[in-house]
Parts: structure tokens; C-alpha cells; sequence
């Protein structure tokens, strides 16, 4: 007997619609559940298991304790899903029904939905499950509807100067109002001082690096709680682009383009919404933008030398092998890389990072040349060793045919013994008889078809590796166009030092199995 999962699930949304916070809490859904297992002398006795996401949207399914009950279902260790309804489940209409028309069936997990009266094992084949798909239909525009007027209400908060996100570095939330933003102690007098040193004069990496030296805590370290997350120039920046600090309100800088958009756009300046003079400000006006015009802004120079021109967005793969960060470039005669955690802290091997971009790409272009080459060796090999096709397509068509003429002969005997032609005794011999037959023919096809399955991923590899070596012959044409193509090709390059880099590619690589050269 397998165990029998409770999901329970509460959404911000749920505590803030009036008059549904106490039904929908997860007390109230874990009294329900038990309540009617209680009821019911076919599960009171299962073993059973709890999962519950509190705060997490239904409109979609990335929920760590969801996806941690799926994986359970999914190794067959599940034999039935209780919810208090539909909707906490899910309130995408098509993903909800995908999972009780097909995921949970072909798992043979049931599904209960004690509000809803909804039971899988009564509703197989049967018009209550029409029923069952207006109710996701029904959840899923109340979600539509429900984004529709947060974002009306949250547009309206934005327009009157309130506070609608996290406090900047240097602010924290009032205790008599949550929207209205008040000087933090603590940082108020760190972001002061930005301001007034970037007007004597000194740099944000020189800031960044005092402020490591004297340990004062970072807004990233503020967030997380953490030491670790030290001061970059990047921080000092973010601290002086921030309109906020004048006292204006900047609202509606991202938004999601529709509901369940996994990433926000970043809109332009004309479309933010601003109000000046809504909370105490740490920098007057003048003096914010008087600093953001002493910033250097770093542009690739007018005239480069040669082999160091920019790939744009090609070449964003190089990460730093010490702390992970994402390499940053600086622009003089030519281009360079550097990591910032260098300019963090000094002591750190991240200081030892730095290198020419078009140094590097010639030593990575060799590698990416001698790839290809061995890649075309390794595509003639197979070609000419390549063996005949085996006839798997044309078999597991006849096992399939074999176990509907199973399917049909148990449902003949079935029909002689309910006719009295059988006995009860010769009727469960046979029955057993075709059932073993069925269950080696099962076996045969899942052989198959795990092997056919290893024959299609060898042959969408061979296809990707011709794509590829097409590519790169089209691109062969200049330097530049092998550089761009090779960037294409790179996962990841991970730089250790000068001499010392590991390069992770998109195919397989020929030199390592783990997929990496250096």
C-alpha cells in the first residue's frame, strides 16, 4: 500500500482577500483534511505524509514542496493526493488539468479535493469531471482577476508616493506607517558619506574597498544576514544612481508583461513613477546630481586596437574560478577583463585576475579549432562504422499487438466464466496464465524501448554535432566571425588565473568527460 500524501498550500493573495484568510489558513485546511480522513475507513489507515507551501502563488507549480511531493509520487511511493480544493493544488486551469487527466493518472495516484467532492477513482471516464474542469477554468480567472486589481491597487499606492517594495540601504519602513520611509541609523550616515566623498573626488572602487577594510556592512550583507557578501564598486553605484536618496518615491521601474511572467522587463525612465519630497532625504538634490556627474562612465575607446574590438554580449561567459562572480570588462587601448572581488579585497586571489580579451580569445580559438577538427574526425568514423538499423520500430508494434490480443482473451474469459462456461477455479488459472504472458511482454517492451530511447539521444547528438561543424565551416570566413561562432559554443570559461582556465563547452568535449579543457 503506498502512502497517502496531505498538500496543503496558502498564497499571500488568500490572506489578503477579505473574509477568506481563516478558511483558507493551513490550520483550517490541515483540521479539514484530517477531519475527513477520519471519516473514511479506506484511508483512516494509510500512512501518511505532510507537505505544505505557505506563501506561494498557485499559478504556478514551482513549489519546493510541491515538486518534493512529486518526486515521491513519481517513485511510486504514492498511492493518493488529498486537498483541501482544487485550487490549492494550482490555479492554472491548463497545467491543473494536465496533471489529473494525465500526470497523476499515469502515476496511479489518486486525487481527492474533499470541498470540491472531487475523487479521481469515481470520476475516470465520467461527466463529473466536466464538472471538475469548470471549477480549474473558474480558479484560473479568478487569478487573472486577482492580478488585474493587485496591480490596479499597487498603481494607485505608487501614484500617492507610498512605499510598495523592500527599503533601500540607508532607509528602513516607519513603525507607524510600512509605506513611508524613515533615515536607518546605522547606514543613513554610510550613504552620507558616499555622496560626500565621491564630491571630494575619490572613486567607488576606492570606497568599496575602505568601507571591506573597515568592515562596515554592505547592503547586500544587510539583506542576507551575512558577512560574506563584501562592497564592490557596483554597490557604491547602485547607492548613487538611487533617486531615493533625494526623497523622491521611484516606483514602477519592472513590471511583469503578462500573468506568470517568470522574468520582469525593465521599463524606461519616461515611464517610472516618481513624487518628490515623500520622505526625509540623506542627500540634497544638487549635491546627488553633481556626484553622478563626477562618475566615470567607462565606454569602449573610439579607436581599438586591433583584435580588440567587442563581441557585445558574446563574450559574457568568463567567470571568476575563486569567487564565482561574473568577470567585468574595462576599457583603455584595448579590452580587459578583471574580477571585482579584487577590488573588494584586496588580499584575495581575485586581485591576480586580469587579462586581455583578445589574448585570451586566441588561445581559446585554437582550442575551439582543434574541437571541431576532432569533432569531424569522430562524425567520418561513425559514418563509415555505422550499422545497419534495427528493426526495434517494427517489434514493439508486434509486442503491442500481442498485448491487446492478451487484453482481448482476458475479457473473453472473463465472459465465459460470468456465462458459467468456466469455473472459478480454470477462470483464475487462465487469468493468471495471460497475466504472466502480459507482464513478460511488458518487460520485452521496456527493454525496447529503453533502447530505442538510447538510439534517438545518439542520434540528436550526431545532429547537433553536424549542426555545429556546419556553423563553424560557414563562420570560418573571418576571425571575427570563428570568435562569435566559438562564443556560441562556450558554456562557461572559468578563469583561475592568466595560465589557468577551464573551458566548459555546449557539445561534448573530446578532451574531458566531465565536459570541461583546460
Amino acid at each position: 500500500m503506498g502512502i497517502l500524501l496531505k498538500y496543503l498550500r496558502l498564497s499571500q493573495e488568500d490572506l489578503e482577500k477579505p473574509g477568506q484568510a481563516e478558511s483558507n489558513s493551513i490550520t483550517s485546511q490541515r483540521a479539514l483534511i484530517d477531519h475527513y480522513l477520519a471519516g473514511s475507513a479506506e484511508l483512516s489507515g494509510m500512512e501518511a505524509r505532510e507537505f505544505c507551501d505557505d506563501g506561494c502563488t498557485g499559478t504556478n507549480f514551482d513549489r519546493p514542496q510541491f515538486q518534493e511531493m512529486m518526486r515521491l509520487a513519481k517513485s511510486r511511493g504514492a498511492a493518493c493526493i488529498i486537498v483541501k480544493d482544487l485550487s490549492r493544488l494550482g490555479r492554472n486551469y491548463i497545467e491543473v488539468g494536465d496533471y489529473l487527466e494525465h500526470i497523476f493518472p499515469f502515476l496511479g495516484v489518486r486525487v481527492i479535493a474533499v470541498n470540491d467532492g472531487y475523487d479521481s477513482a469515481r470520476f475516470q471516464g465520467d461527466t463529473g469531471g466536466m464538472d471538475v474542469a469548470f471549477r480549474n477554468l473558474i480558479n484560473d480567472f479568478y487569478s487573472r482577476d486577482l492580478s488585474e486589481k493587485v496591480k490596479s491597487a499597487m498603481r494607485v499606492q505608487m501614484r500617492q508616493g507610498r512605499l510598495v517594495s523592500h527599503a533601500p540601504y540607508g532607509y528602513r519602513k516607519s513603525p507607524e506607517d510600512k509605506h513611508r520611509l524613515v533615515p536607518d541609523e546605522r547606514t543613513a550616515p554610510i550613504v552620507r558619506e558616499i555622496f560626500r566623498r565621491v564630491l571630494a573626488g575619490e572613486s567607488s572602487g576606492a570606497i568599496a574597498a575602505d568601507f571591506n577594510a573597515r568592515r562596515v556592512p554592505s547592503p547586500a550583507a544587510q539583506r542576507t544576514g551575512k558577512d560574506t557578501p563584501k562592497w564592490t564598486h557596483k554597490a557604491v553605484l547602485g547607492i548613487l544612481h538611487n533617486l531615493k536618496y533625494t526623497g523622491a518615491s521611484v516606483n514602477h521601474k519592472m513590471e511583469n508583461r503578462f500573468l506568470r511572467d517568470r522574468t520582469q522587463r525593465k521599463l524606461p525612465p519616461s515611464e517610472w513613477i516618481v513624487r518628490s519630497g515623500m520622505h526625509e532625504p540623506l542627500v540634497a538634490t544638487e549635491d546627488f546630481e553633481q556626484a553622478n556627474a563626477r562618475l566615470k562612465t567607462h565606454r569602449p575607446p573610439a579607436r581599438a586596437r586591433p583584435g580588440r574590438r567587442s563581441n557585445g554580449t558574446y563574450d559574457r561567459v568568463y567567470r571568476c574560478g575563486h569567487c564565482g562572480r561574473k568577470l567585468q570588462k574595462t576599457y583603455g587601448t584595448g579590452i580587459s577583463f578583471y574580477c571585482e572581488g579584487g577590488l573588494a579585497d584586496p588580499q584575495s586571489n581575485c586581485r591576480r585576475i586580469r587579462f586581455d580579451k583578445g589574448a585570451m580569445e586566441t588561445a581559446l580559438l585554437e582550442v575551439y579549432r582543434t574541437q571541431m577538427c576532432l569533432l569531424d574526425k569522430r562524425q567520418k568514423a561513425q559514418i563509415s562504422g555505422r550499422q545497419p538499423k534495427s528493426p526495434v520500430a517494427g517489434r514493439l508494434a508486434a509486442l503491442s499487438r500481442q498485448l491487446a490480443v492478451g487484453d482481448a482473451a482476458r475479457l473473453a474469459r472473463y465472459e465465459d466464466y460470468r456465462e458459467g462456461r468456466l469455473s472459478r477455479e480454470e477462470f483464475l488459472l487462465q487469468k493468471q496464465q495471460i497475466a504472466q504472458e502480459q507482464e513478460t511482454l511488458r518487460q520485452e517492451i521496456k527493454v525496447l524501448e529503453q533502447a530505442q530511447e538510447r538510439s534517438h539521444q545518439t542520434n540528436a547528438a550526431r545532429i547537433s554535432e553536424q549542426q555545429t561543424l556546419a556553423a563553424y565551416a560557414r563562420a570560418c570566413t573571418s576571425a571575427d566571425a570563428a570568435i562569435r561562432q566559438m562564443y556560441t559554443e562556450i558554456d562557461r570559461v572559468t578563469v583561475y588565473g592568466n595560465t589557468d582556465v577551464a573551458i566548459a563547452w555546449k557539445f561534448a568535449d573530446l578532451f574531458a568527460a566531465d565536459g570541461t579543457a583546460r
